[in-house]
């Protein structure tokens, strides 16, 4: 698998969990839908998303980055301040993963 699979099998995951919280805001208790994502839309955005991208480009980072170009390549650098970001826990994940890997703009 290369990273634009990954790339190409989060999109597909973004379109469905879109889909998800659109009928879960239409059903009974879309107000709390709604409410927890106004409260705290990055960890929403983070536990349905991007979270899944992060371990997987963590379980195959070498592989990904040699796919991309190497280390040395832009792409490669970018998906190692993503893996850093998230190994070490730093603030500012979200703003460095891919447009497929973020469900909205916070």
């Amino acid at each position: 698998m290369t990273y634009y699979d990954l790339l190409e099998k989060t999109e597909r995951k973004k379109q469905k969990v879109l889909k998800e919280f659109n009928a879960a805001i239409k059903g009974n208790a879309g107000w709390l839908v709604k409410d927890e994502i106004k409260r705290n839309p990055g960890r929403v955005a983070y536990f349905y998303l991007a979270q899944e991208f992060c371990e997987e480009l963590a379980d195959h980072i070498e592989e990904y980055v040699e796919s991309v170009g190497g280390y040395d390549s832009y792409d490669g650098k970018e998906l190692c301040d993503i893996y850093q970001t998230w190994y070490n826990n730093e603030p500012g994940l979200y703003d460095l993963l891919p447009t497929e890997a973020r469900l909205w703009d916070i």
